[in-house]
């Protein structure tokens, strides 16, 4: 909490739950590099903790310890939070981004960092995600856009170089959910079917290789999930049954599998 990251208004590390103060009552909440941010029910988004880029999208720069509320009045329907760097959803279906910007994460055609919300997408999003310093949206069609730093592919649109302005998938396929990861990002088929693309060096794409994919890789075997959620440098998924499955580093235990050997295709998590 050395940034005012748990919103209490102090700097102390705390060991166990303490209540973010300004007794408001959020809907959904979003971890960033510390930094926090949440929605209330009408869409109001507030952010507290590091602020050294704008990232709490107030117009300032000063770090806080409680919540601060995100220049602009907009309401959102989602946020994404990356390193140094907030997207919003707005319930329109529009696309603001703030923060850091020195790789074109924000989308919006600099690489200038923002304390305010800056429009990216004007209308049609309907999904947003962010990764450390990327970060990517699905459309009213079911096609991702991508922007940022793209070192590892993680734009998916068959290059290595990074992009300040929104850029389509390669691929043309239509998604219906999206996550994004460090370095990587996967998207489900409206059929359930698995698709990553980005850094795979821990196997996090789940093809059976550890290398890196430029465009969309199908998720190797025949499991149809209906929820993915791309960590760091590990993929889990969840079936409609409710099993888990997961692929990537393993190293600390994170995929929950029994062992600590990277998974290059997905691993049944063990239930408790």
């Amino acid at each position: 909490n050395t940034r005012g990251q748990l919103g209490d208004g102090t700097a102390s590390n705390r060991p166990a739950p303490v209540p973010v103060i300004g007794g408001l009552a959020f809907v959904s909440i979003q971890g960033g590099d510390a930094f926090t941010c949440g929605l209330t029910a009408a869409g109001a988004a507030y952010c507290w903790g590091e602020n050294n880029k704008g990232q709490l999208g107030d117009g300032t720069k000063t770090a806080h310890p409680s919540p601060a509320p995100v220049a602009g009045g907009l309401a959102f329907s989602a946020l994404a939070l990356g390193i140094q760097f907030s997207c919003g959803l707005t319930t329109g279906g529009a696309v603001y981004c703030w923060g850091l910007n020195k790789d074109g994460q924000l989308g919006d055609g600099t690489k200038a960092d923002r304390a305010t919300p800056q429009v990216i997408i004007a209308s049609g999003a309907t999904r947003i995600a962010a990764g450390e310093d990327f970060a990517c949206v699905l459309g009213a069609a079911g096609l991702v856009s991508c922007w940022g730093k793209n070192d590892k592919g993680q734009l998916g649109n068959g290059t290595k170089t990074d992009h300040n302005v929104p850029g389509l998938v390669s691929g043309g396929l239509a998604f219906y959910s999206l996550t994004a990861g460090g370095k990587h990002t996967c998207a489900l088929s409206a059929t359930g079917a698995a698709y990553c693309w980005g850094l795979n060096a821990d196997g996090e794409l789940g093809d059976g290789t550890t290398t890196d994919r430029l465009v969309p890789t199908t998720v190797q075997g025949s499991t149809l999930f209906a929820t993915v959620n791309a960590g760091g440098l590990h993929t889990l998924a969840v079936t409609p049954a409710g099993a888990g499955y997961g692929w990537g580093r393993d190293a600390s235990g994170q995929i929950g599998t029994g062992t600590t050997s990277a998974k290059l295709t997905p691993a049944a998590i063990l239930e408790p």
